[in-house]
């Protein structure tokens, strides 16, 4: 598990010169994904806290209908599982 900034934008990214490029630009960047801007919009007008549970399951790297399926499954259950557990330590509030 890490925290840390999470980009979001509406372009799907599966290739490793596009994903480099990125990075490039922000290479403290740890993950991105296309979901987050809208949830960060919708919340930010409405001032309602929120927050991202992203789990990997593939890299940008061209790859990504290799074991799609399994792939994406796993992920999922991963971020569940870290949901899960942070609500039951009591949360995520500081």
């Amino acid at each position: 598990m890490r925290f840390g900034l999470l980009l979001s934008g509406e372009k799907l990214v599966d290739q490793v010169e596009g994903r480099d490029a990125i990075l490039a630009d922000y290479p403290e960047a740890l993950g991105g994904e296309m979901e987050a801007a809208g949830l960060y919009a919708a919340c930010a007008e409405a001032d309602v806290d929120w927050v991202v549970v992203k789990a990997i399951c593939d890299w940008a790297d061209g790859k990504k209908q290799l074991n799609k399926e399994q792939r994406q499954k796993t992920a999922a259950d991963n971020a569940a599982r870290f949901v899960l557990h942070a609500i039951a330590q009591g949360g995520f509030a500081p």
